[in-house]
């Protein structure tokens, strides 16, 4: 879920205020990565690491399956390995 209010960012009309932006979420996140593929056949998602390990309490209750099956669905192609990938490793 994207968190509540959005996040504070400094305002591209005035430098010197802060304003409030929607931001987060995994919907947000399917529907850039799908407006981006549009029109361009020959693209990948690809991510940096560090995309379980470190993420949400509800997230990582489930071993990091609930953030796994959402960026399955919002369409990862390829992911590199951080050191949070290794946080459960035994």
């Amino acid at each position: 879920m994207p968190p509540t209010g959005g996040i504070r960012i400094a305002d591209p009309n005035d430098k010197m205020k802060k304003i409030m932006v929607p931001a987060g979420g995994s919907e947000t996140m399917a529907s850039v990565v799908k407006s981006l593929r549009e029109g361009h056949t020959n693209t990948a998602f690809v991510a940096a690491g560090d995309l379980i390990g470190a993420s949400p309490f509800l997230s990582a209750m489930f071993h990091d399956e609930p953030t796994i099956e959402s960026l399955s669905i919002d369409g990862l192609d390829f992911a590199s390995v951080g050191n949070h990938e290794f946080d459960e490793a035994r």
